[in-house]
């Protein structure tokens, strides 16, 4: 198995490189200029599971629970979403936070995930 310990996906997975601590900085932070007001673009940094290559995710069919993602079209156009183990107090197996940018009236901030698994409850945190 190799060294990676990190998958980035770029664009829904367009592309997916595996990263490790040796890796290239521009591996990661080249596809950000894609970021540029003009096209959405999503970029995704996941941890690979122990003793697992990309490859062998895929052909298991496991998809990464934990990552932290950022979405949009241009800096000031952007969401970043975290999501991580836990939430058990609230029946749930992760949570996921979002960040994006402030509301421009009196909009709640505990909106209904329409599409969302039942088992998964949205919670923010203001």
């Amino acid at each position: 198995m190799g060294h990676h310990t990190h998958l980035v996906e770029y664009d829904g997975g367009v592309l997916v490189e595996e990263i490790s601590s040796r890796s290239d900085i521009s591996t990661f932070a080249a596809p950000l200029h894609r970021f540029n007001g003009k096209k959405p673009w999503a970029l995704s940094l996941a941890p690979l599971p122990s003793g697992m290559e990309y490859a062998d995710m895929v052909e298991a069919g496991i998809y990464s629970t934990e990552y932290l993602q950022a979405a949009g079209s241009s800096p000031e156009k952007i969401t970043i979403e975290i999501r991580e183990p836990g939430g058990q107090q609230w029946g749930a197996d992760w949570v996921r936070y979002v960040v994006g940018h402030p509301g421009s009236g009196d909009e709640r901030l505990d909106v209904a995930c329409h599409g969302c698994p039942a088992s998964m409850p949205l919670i923010i945190l203001g």
